[in-house]
């Protein structure tokens, strides 16, 4: 073999090694849907792809655990984890519902705190998501503790203080003006859901964050090689915390919407 076939055979390799990390999840995906359209019709008797419904009410229940997890990738490209971005989308669902009630319910958490603009409740629970991914960061960056143990505490702490804060009592009958996040709405004839326009919103930043800035350079060389990353003038302790900031505003957004979509929140 010469060196001609060599870089050629070299280059086939690289192109299928790429094909694969690239398309791999695509294909597991469209293979799950033909397997449950499969059993669909076998079981049922019908169509899982056909059915509107159905596929409407999985994607939205999908785009809220997105916006969850595009948060999370970026903890984990650092090397971290995060355990408590659940915990979190309960708290800060139970805080944005609970400024979100209307003022006609005499059950009412906050009866002063009712009837409010929606932007309000939607900064409150996003407020809420950026004080604990800061401590998250904070107590990993600044005292060594492991991410696994800080933020395990942190899910302990938010579920807690979601119960402590409504007493353990369910919040509903929420304004309109704040559940709007949460229906669909027709776009060229088509009803759309607004959580999945939030969630490819949240993914398209996430994408141009980590591929196109220093944000995203910095997240992966610390990812990479903690050392090498310290050497290169890159404040680790700094950027963790930024990291961790993220993943908890977008566990508050996943909470805001989850609220909106349910119409209530239970702590």
């Amino acid at each position: 073999m010469n060196t001609s076939d060599a870089a050629g055979l070299a280059d086939t390799r690289a192109a299928k090694r790429k094909f694969k990390s690239e398309m791999s999840m695509a294909f597991v995906l469209v293979g799950i849907a033909l397997i449950f359209e499969v059993l669909g019709w076998i079981f049922v008797g019908t169509s899982f792809l056909g059915n509107d419904q159905r596929l409407s009410i999985i994607i939205l229940q999908v785009s809220v655990t997105g916006i969850l997890a595009v948060g999370v990738t970026h903890v984990i490209i650092t090397g971290g984890i995060d355990l408590a971005s659940g915990s979190v989308v309960g708290l800060s669902a139970m805080v944005a519902a609970s400024l979100a009630q209307g003022s006609a319910d005499v059950r009412a958490l906050y009866p002063g705190l009712t009837d409010l603009f929606p932007l309000w409740p939607i900064m409150a629970g996003l407020l809420v998501g950026l004080i604990t991914g800061w401590i998250s960061g904070f107590l990993i960056a600044k005292t060594g503790i492991p991410p696994f143990i800080a933020t395990l505490g942190m899910m302990v702490c938010a579920r807690g203080a979601a119960k402590w804060y409504t007493l353990g009592q369910p919040i509903g009958l929420l304004t309109p003006q704040f559940t709007w996040i949460g229906k669909s709405y027709l776009i060229l004839g088509f009803p759309v859901p607004l959580p999945v326009l939030i969630f490819l919103g949240v993914a398209i930043i996430s994408h141009i964050a980590l591929g196109y800035t220093r944000y995203g350079k910095y997240t992966y060389a610390i990812g990479s090689n903690p050392q090498a990353a310290r050497v290169s003038g890159i404040d680790i302790g700094s950027h963790l915390i930024k990291v961790y900031i993220v993943a908890g505003v977008l566990s508050g957004l996943a909470g805001v919407v989850t609220a909106a979509r349910a119409a209530s929140a239970q702590p």
